[in-house]
């Protein structure tokens, strides 16, 4: 297998090569888990009833992800974690952790642009197809917790779809009220 040299912002220096099957494999079940982690995390603020339906969606939708195309693709490639998963799993250090390599991008868990734009040109040389989209992961689940509470017969009061969702996000997100409204 072909491998390539690069150097990571700290100067540690990583051979990469092309994503094997396995690596796929490896990267669709943590896509899959982070996924349903999410989903997880979000149950708590539904009644039972729309825990069940948004459970089951969350489980339907799962099994189907896959980070080649797709709502996979995109949610993986939505934040800088699963962007720094993909790159991981072409690095060919077998004795390095996941953690050890997002530490050594960011240490002290800091967002920094010299991790950044490693990731970014990372992701180019591996993937070749696109520049990543950080959007942030959060946005995908509060946007289907809104589609959950909209269908649901409890809230169909103008107006209330729109409240519990910012309050669900901003408990998610520790106060922050940084939420786009959808376009109509």
């Amino acid at each position: 297998m072909e491998t390539t040299k690069v150097k990571m912002p700290n100067g540690t220096e990583l051979e990469i090569s092309p994503l094997t099957s396995q690596n796929i494999h490896e990267l669709d079940e943590w896509l899959k888990a982070m996924y349903l982690e999410e989903a997880a995390k979000v149950v708590k603020y539904l009644s039972p009833d729309q825990q069940n339906a948004f459970l089951q969606a969350r489980m339907d939708k799962a099994m189907i992800l896959t980070c080649l195309f797709g709502e996979g693709r995109q949610i993986l490639f939505s934040n800088v974690y699963g962007l720094a998963r993909f790159t991981y799993q072409a690095v060919r250090a077998p004795q390095m952790t996941f953690e050890q390599y997002h530490t050594l991008l960011f240490p002290d868990d800091l967002m920094n642009d010299a991790g950044l734009d490693f990731l970014v040109n990372l992701f180019k040389q591996i993937d070749g197809n696109e520049t990543p989209s950080l959007m942030g992961l959060t946005s995908t689940f509060i946007y289907e917790l809104g589609q959950i509470l909209n269908e649901s017969e409890s809230f169909n009061a103008p107006g209330r779809v729109v409240d519990l969702t910012l309050e669900f996000y901003k408990n998610y997100t520790n106060g922050s009220e940084t939420i786009a409204p959808k376009a109509a």
